[in-house]
């Protein structure tokens, strides 16, 4: 029998998309055709068998697995990803794509009755700042990443004490897949344009 994961949320919230234009992906959910418990923001999904975790979550199941690239019998060291997130150039912020820099976003919500509701709120991604971190890229393999995303990912790994982790798929175009104890962990890459500029790299080795 698999221990449960005590920290779910700690590991799940984070991969949760923050828009509140995307109510059925502000919070983790459980998808009844995959079977299992998912989080994601449309860019990084974490998904984790239900048995695995101690809550009970709400079905959504309007979502599809992304398409996944080629079988890689390989695995990614934590400290090779951590080592290139560090390697990139010195943070400086730039103007938040949610908010276009004003600190808030506005959402709508229709009640039961039919009724709608407007609300203008701090900017949930960039607190109200309207300036977020830079974001670089970082090659895995065979594609590129966004070094915002990798972040999340990373410590999510690291939450569950993972050294190494099973890279089950990678190519140029399709999304990548990690696994470590049952759980899966799927990364859409960046647009082919974006390998021209690469900020740091991460070697994968042989399984």
């Amino acid at each position: 029998m698999e221990t449960k994961i005590n920290n779910e949320l700690d590991l799940l919230e984070p991969f949760c998309d923050v828009n509140p234009n995307h109510p059925e992906m502000n919070t983790p959910f459980y998808h009844p055709k995959y079977k299992e418990v998912w989080a994601t923001n449309g860019h990084i999904l974490i998904r984790i068998p239900p048995e695995r975790l101690v809550e009970e979550y709400n079905k959504f199941d309007r979502l599809t697995l992304p398409e996944l690239g080629e079988l890689c019998h390989k695995r990614l060291s934590l400290d090779a990803l951590k080592r290139a997130l560090d390697k990139l150039p010195t943070k400086h912020f730039t103007t938040c794509p949610e908010c276009d820099g004003y600190g808030n976003v506005e959402w709508e919500y229709h009640d039961k009755d039919g009724d709608r509701h407007e609300m203008e709120e701090e900017c949930p991604v960039c607190k109200g700042d309207g300036e977020i971190l830079h974001d670089y890229v970082i090659k895995i393999g065979l594609s590129v990443f966004s070094s915002f995303y990798l972040e999340i990912v990373y410590k999510a790994l690291r939450l569950m004490k993972a050294d190494t982790v099973e890279v089950a798929y990678n190519s140029s175009n399709l999304a990548l897949e990690l696994r470590h104890n049952g759980v899966k962990i799927n990364i859409m890459p960046l647009v082919p344009k974006a390998r021209e500029k690469v900020d740091a790299e991460v070697e994968l080795l042989k399984d």
